[in-house]
């Protein structure tokens, strides 16, 4: 898959919640000194620091699924359910998609409210 590019300003807070959600689930099935290990491995062996992975999520891919072999795609769908809780968001599960391309569906929907929000001058939540 060719690699997509999004507006930062659109997805940063989408990319920041990611990146917390990949770090609570890792912490919650491996425990602290098992996620570090998975850090230090991406590390060492895909040069993926832990700040990086949002950025570059197919190398996250790639590392889990060396690590932890046919493991890693029930680690991934524990990250996108986990995601998707969070975000109070339903994903139509679809057979050949992957983490990646259910993180750049949800980069697509961010940059498109980004892009309604800016066009209709925001929400004001003031008078609320």
């Amino acid at each position: 898959m060719a690699r997509q590019y999004w507006p930062k300003e659109a997805t940063s807070g989408l990319d920041d919640l990611l990146m917390n959600i990949i770090d609570e689930t890792l912490k919650h099935i491996f425990k602290e000194v098992g996620t570090n290990v998975i850090y230090d491995f991406l590390g060492n062996h895909y040069h993926l620091k832990k700040e990086e992975i949002v950025d570059k999520p197919e190398v996250f891919s790639a590392g889990l699924k060396y690590l932890l072999g046919s493991g890693a795609s029930v680690i991934e769908k524990v990250i996108l359910d986990n995601l998707c809780a969070e975000l109070k968001f339903r994903l139509k599960d679809r057979r050949d998609y992957d983490l990646l391309d259910y993180i750049v569906e949800l980069r697509k929907c961010a940059v498109l409210v980004d892009s309604y929000s800016v066009k209709s001058g925001g929400v004001n939540h003031d008078n609320e």
